[in-house]
């Protein structure tokens, strides 16, 4: 929200400067985002009447002039604007003047003398003016200095606005704020009755009365060459808002002053009655930026006998547009409730100050008067109306509220006497009434942000000020976290501890990437991403941690080791209609395998570095002893270098190192190894933990070399061993692979380590090789493994 300070004092008169102004409006939670002056720093120019034109004897493109200045003696004045003409109105700077960019002093001129200058409006500093000299209006006088007749000594100040004051989205609504904190009477712009001087109505028909329960219109016609008054310009100016036409200006001014927005519709283009109404299907409208937009049924329309006119509550159609030549409107104010505009504007990549009003909510009592004020302007400026066409509701039901006393303490930490309770909340427009244990408030029609009772304890921090609250300490409240939370946070904390970092990326990714990483799953597009390069749902977290570890590496870090835990989002729909989401932990490491150091080689990272680490999660779940790494394929990783993880025979993850074609494809220029696995599984809460002692007697250890095809994984093995069945059995390790001399091709050696200890008793020889003999017996029938010599 934009607005000059002078409008602003105009309303509310409270003697304050603009950087106290600026203070109190942060105070009041109105951030002052910005303040600019109103024009350039520029003294020494006044306001002249060009009183002759003659062509410059040695220049083709110069005129001399003689202006008026308010002296005993016009100036002489060379000049090369060609707009410039007899009897016209220019700032003109006077010999000493001093401008944003140049001093001026008498000169010569292609051998004619020149005494001053005369300006353009981007020569002054200001802009949102046409090229060429500036064409002053007619009644400023003559010889005055133009910053006090145009009030340029002011300043434009932006706010930034949270999306529940809506109501301060206007003058109007800012200077209600500033007078409850300052003590000053609002100055409500003066709307007198309009007189009906046309008998020409408007037929009007609101079918969707909920999306709009107030609908006003007016039929209006304009005097031959009406101009725009220039300190309505100049406001609107100032505000961010160029000058379009009297009509427009008008509208767009009732808008920043009451937060009213209005449109206005060439009369002649109207073809029978106006009707409010849902879009019909296939249904399309050009808008006033010329842009063709399909409607949804959804999406509330202002229509005539031949279709679509307008988009409510967001931006009218070209087909009734009002031009220079129109003479006729049909001027519109209604009330469209925020459900019936809100998000409509985004889905068709639109953004206007209607739609940005109306999506937050207008008061739904505001439209009459802001009618009265836009016909009264009109009015002003020559234009004849006729009676106004009301349809619809004009008053709405109270929005009442209690609040407590204790509730005020317990929320701002001290007591607020009752009286300045009720000065307070009177102040900002609420009818405020005691009750035993507080007030019942009446929230005015504006403020339909007042839901509950901690809004009104909200209201009356602010008009004390939060600076003047108790800096008390917050008590904690100490809440056990549940189980998944807490196993959530402790494979978090695993993952750090080996060197990992947490990454947060973006659930939106770029499609074109995606596809290359997920080419078999589809994507969900955004209808209105935020970016083109956020324009799908993620069906991974590798896109994302893909794109991190890629800006990193680009910025010269020699090893990336990130994890993400977060949601990824398949086509398929679950029992509500709405995409699955499943939780997902996911990782990337690349570059060297350690942080540099003296004491062993550096190497790059690969599969088995980050399998241990994914070893260690499903250690951490309990699941270690229960999954299989099994070879699989995936489009994103390396063939030979890839990994399911399966629980019970079901897929719950993927591991592998990223293939290299798409390490090109994605700019990342080293090995990098990803995994992803279901969190779901990861955060089941394990079985109850059980104590187990240690034992006292003896640990055994027996080593075997078996003979086994080349495809055989340890993991068959080990399962295989493990289901030789001992209590005293404890485990089975890898510590050899052998391949080449003295075997078959195709075929390789595993060097393996089998441990048996039991809790009360040393084990016998007879024992072990029992149990050693068998397990060679298993491997002999299920996998064809011979015991190496």
């Amino acid at each position: 929200m934009k607005f000059s300070y002078q409008w602003l004092m105009s309303c509310v008169a409270t003697g304050w400067s603009l950087e106290q102004t600026c203070a109190k409006l942060n105070d009041l939670g109105l951030e002052v985002e910005e303040t600019t002056p109103v024009a350039g720093d520029f003294s020494g120019v006044v306001v002249g009447k060009v009183l002759s034109v003659e062509p410059h004897p040695n220049a083709d493109k110069l005129r001399v002039t003689t202006v008026d200045v308010g002296r005993a003696e016009p100036v002489q004045i060379v000049c090369g604007a060609p707009n410039v003409r007899v009897g016209m109105l220019a700032p003109t700077a006077l010999v000493g003047a001093v401008l944003p960019s140049i001093t001026i002093k008498d000169a010569q001129l292609r051998g004619v003398a020149s005494s001053g200058m005369l300006c353009s409006a981007a020569e002054l500093g200001i802009e949102g003016q046409e090229s060429g000299l500036w064409d002053l209006p007619a009644e400023l006088m003559v010889g005055s200095d133009l910053r006090e007749a145009l009030n340029l000594n002011d300043a434009s100040i932006e706010i930034s606005l949270t999306p529940n004051r809506a109501d301060a989205l206007s003058v109007l609504g800012v200077a209600r704020d500033v007078a409850a904190l300052s003590g000053v009477t609002v100055q409500v712009p003066s709307v007198t009755e309009p007189q009906v001087v046309l008998s020409a109505s408007v037929d009007v028909k609101v079918e969707a009365a909920a999306a709009c329960p107030s609908y006003l219109a007016c039929r209006v016609d304009l005097s031959e060459n009406a101009q725009t008054p220039l300190w309505m310009k100049e406001r609107l100016r100032r505000s961010g808002l160029r000058s379009l036409g009297l009509v427009v200006d008008v509208t767009n001014y009732v808008m920043l002053e009451l937060g009213q927005p209005m449109h206005a519709f060439d009369a002649d283009k109207i073809q029978g009655a106006i009707q409010i109404r849902n879009a019909q299907a296939n249904e399309s409208l050009t808008l006033l930026d010329g842009k063709t937009v399909s409607l949804a049924e959804d999406m509330l329309v202002i229509a005539d006998e031949t279709g679509a006119i307008a988009l409510a509550g967001i931006m009218g159609g070209q087909s009734t547009a009002v031009t220079d030549a129109t003479r006729r409107v049909v001027l519109e104010c209604a009330h469209f409730t925020p459900a019936a505009v809100v998000g409509r504007a985004r889905r068709l990549g639109l953004h206007t100050d209607a739609s940005h009003r109306f999506e937050r909510g207008v008061d739904p009592l505001l439209p009459e008067l802001a009618m009265k004020r836009a016909l009264s302007l009109l009015a002003e400026a020559g234009a004849q109306c006729a009676a106004v066409v009301s349809v619809g509701a004009t008053s709405i039901a109270e929005n009442r509220l209690s609040l407590r006393r204790e509730r005020i303490e317990r929320l701002l930490g001290m007591s607020v006497d009752d009286a300045q309770v009720v000065q307070l909340l009177s102040g900002l427009g609420m009818k405020v009434t005691a009750n035993a244990t507080g007030w019942d408030v009446v929230a005015p029609s504006w403020r339909f942000d007042m839901a509950i009772e901690a809004d009104l304890v909200e209201e009356l921090a602010r008009m004390i000020g939060l600076d003047n609250l108790p800096k008390l300490p917050l008590p904690a409240t100490s809440v056990m976290p549940s189980g998944r939370n807490q196993q959530e946070m402790r494979l978090k904390h695993l993952l750090v501890g080996r060197g990992y970092q947490e990454a947060i990326t973006y659930s939106f990714v770029d499609g074109k990437e995606q596809r290359l990483v997920e080419p078999d799953q589809v994507g969900i597009d955004l209808a209105n991403p935020i970016a083109e390069t956020l324009g799908q749902m993620r069906v991974s977290l590798w896109t994302g941690l893909l794109s991190a570890a890629r800006y990193n590496l680009n910025r010269q870090a020699k090893r990336v080791r990130f994890f993400e835990t977060g949601l990824r989002f398949l086509a398929q729909q679950d029992d509500n209609g709405l995409p699955v989401q499943i939780p997902t932990l996911a990782g990337i490491v690349c570059g060297s395998a350690a942080a540099m150091q003296w004491g062993q080689a550096t190497r790059q990272v690969d599969f088995y570095d980050v399998k241990g680490d994914v070893e260690a999660l499903l250690a951490s779940a309990g699941l270690l002893g229960q999954v299989s790494f099994v070879p699989a394929q995936h489009p994103a990783l390396h063939p030979g270098q890839t990994a399911s993880i399966q629980l019970n025979g079901q897929v719950i993850g993927l591991i592998g190192s990223l293939h290299p074609s798409l390490a090109k494809q994605m700019d990342i220029d080293m090995p990098a190894v990803l995994f992803s696995i279901d969190l779901a599984y990861l955060t089941a809460l394990p079985a109850k933990a059980t104590f187990q002692g240690l034992s006292k007697f003896p640990l055994v250890r027996r080593d075997i070399a078996v003979v086994v095809d080349a495809p055989v994984t340890f993991a068959q093995v080990s399962s295989v061993i493990a289901s030789v069945k001992r209590d005293w059995f404890q485990s089975a390790e890898l510590f050899d692979v052998y391949a080449g001399k003295g075997l078959a091709e195709g075929q390789r050696s595993l060097a393996i380590a089998l441990w048996f200890q039991d809790l009360e008793r040393t084990l016998t020889d007879a024992e072990i090789e029992a149990c050693m003999n068998e397990v060679i017996e298993q491997l002999s029938l299920q996998l064809n493994a011979q015991l190496r010599a």
